[in-house]
């Protein structure tokens, strides 16, 4: 019994939560494979062993399981470790003479691969503190169970391995702290898992019963889900048009102002209210209209002015002093300033004699450099989609996983959410690549699409095939 051990199994950070049951494709077994391949590990290892693995009777086993949760209902936490699993279950059969049952292959082999699964689906961060501890409560009844049922170990499908997964659904109603702080819910779920105990665990009817009462709970959990999702991705849509918006209007002013001696009525012009105003009609007429032409003609009168190129008539002067006022007003700016402003735009064009010595300002370059950079780094993000789950370390260093759920394009943008849909962290194409250089962000398995048990299980199989190198 010396080889049984839980722990050296376990991933330093297996992948994560949550099995979205309605969207999920196609997986490859990899809990049956990790199965198969830990039999034959163990297999391996004792073949050269003198004394052969003899038939064992599972109902032996199953009187000691209850015997050992009898003893240790009353203890906190209920969950046993694998040396105290051991400790005790080789005392009550002491009792009885039958401490040899620890020496067969197959008892070993079934204590040691479901208790490598809960084990690892407990440290998985996804799996919130508030569930956690149904997941412990159910380790002895899937020890009996497994002892009762074969197909639970090597069946493709059993109620026992999709009741895990539907579980792991639940994370959708925890709090920040992880817990569930809705009541009925809470009842609820306790109510559907309580049906099963130690002595109702050897009944495979037992764990539909109770995987159909929790399927109520997670299908209303699911549509709140993907209705956050889409309300996400609304205002995300809403609130980047207006960052497209700036970005374009900051792009043509760079163009026509960048590298040049201008005056700095101009400057102050665009800072009081004009570029705000080019922002908000280019949000509701776009860039092909008269009042898109008209407001950018005025800061080309004043830049071609002060190069000597145009001179202008009064009446224009005025019927452009006249725009200016009405547009200013239009947006609220200061009126105060609005005034000042246009008595000198117009003092500035006219300027008859050159009685009127205005200020000019040197406008640094448009920084070319950084959108190439920025292009550089957008090509090393190509490879994440919409739908990718991440594990992001918080600033106590705590993994947390989010999913992808929206980016958004000049300028780029990327909006996580967390396991209940809510909007959780946004990032720049140079925050999100600067995270994940400092190996502070990364990628995981999908929560979406592959159940807790097949992503457990692939842990698994990863850390038993390194071992067995």
């Amino acid at each position: 019994m010396r080889n049984l051990n839980f722990g050296p199994m376990q991933a330093p950070f297996p992948s994560r939560m949550v099995s979205m049951a309605e969207n999920r494709v196609h997986q490859p077994d990899a809990f049956n494979a990790f199965v198969v391949l830990f039999r034959y590990a163990e297999s391996q290892s004792q073949k050269d062993m003198a004394e052969k693995s003899l038939d064992f009777d599972p109902a032996a086993m199953i009187v000691a399981l209850r015997k050992l949760y009898n003893t240790n209902s009353a203890q906190q936490p209920c969950y046993l470790t694998a040396p105290r699993l051991l400790s005790g279950l080789e005392q009550i059969l002491a009792q009885t003479g039958q401490e040899s049952l620890l020496s067969q292959l197959e008892v070993r082999e079934n204590l040691q691969i479901i208790g490598l699964l809960l084990d690892t689906i407990l440290s998985d961060t996804a799996i919130p503190i508030g569930i956690a501890q149904f997941y412990q409560k159910l380790q002895i009844p899937l020890f009996i169970a497994a002892f009762a049922d074969p197909s639970l170990l090597e069946g493709k499908s059993h109620p026992a391995r999709e009741l895990l997964n539907q579980l792991a659904l639940l994370a959708l109603a925890a709090n920040p702290n992880g817990d569930i702080d809705n009541m009925e819910l809470l009842n609820s779920l306790e109510q559907a898992l309580g049906i099963i105990n130690i002595e109702t665990a050897g009944q495979s009817e037992i764990f539909y019963d109770a995987l159909n009462a929790l399927a109520k709970l997670t299908t209303g959990l699911l549509k709140s889900f993907a209705m956050r999702l889409d309300r996400v991705v609304d205002t995300c849509e809403g609130g980047h048009r207006l960052e497209r918006a700036r970005l374009l209007v900051g792009r043509e002013i760079d163009t026509r102002l960048g590298g040049k001696t201008v005056p700095k009525i101009l400057l102050d012009l665009l800072n009081v209210g004009w570029q705000q105003l080019l922002v908000l009609t280019f949000l509701r007429q776009g860039n092909d209209n008269n009042d898109w032409r008209k407001e950018w003609n005025v800061i080309d009168c004043l830049i071609g002015q002060s190069d000597n190129k145009i001179t202008y008539s009064p009446s224009q002067v005025l019927e452009l002093k006249k725009l200016i006022l009405e547009r200013l007003h239009s947006i609220g700016s200061e009126p105060s300033i609005t005034n000042r402003l246009a008595d000198e735009f117009e003092k500035h064009l006219i300027n008859a004699g050159g009685i009127y010595k205005p200020d000019y300002v040197n406008v640094p370059p448009a920084d070319t450099d950084r959108e190439e950079r920025e292009a550089l780094l957008r090509s090393r993000l190509q490879g994440f989609n919409v739908g990718d789950w991440l594990k992001f370390a918080s600033t106590r260093n705590v993994w947390l996983p989010l999913r992808l759920t929206w980016i958004g394009q000049e300028p780029t943008r990327y909006v996580f959410v967390n396991q209940k849909g809510v909007k959780s962290l946004e990032l720049d194409t140079v925050q999100f690549v600067q995270l994940l250089d400092e190996k502070r962000a990364s990628r995981i398995e999908s929560l979406e699409q592959l159940p807790i048990v097949e992503r457990s299980a692939k842990t698994l199989l990863y850390t038993l095939r390194e071992r067995m190198r």
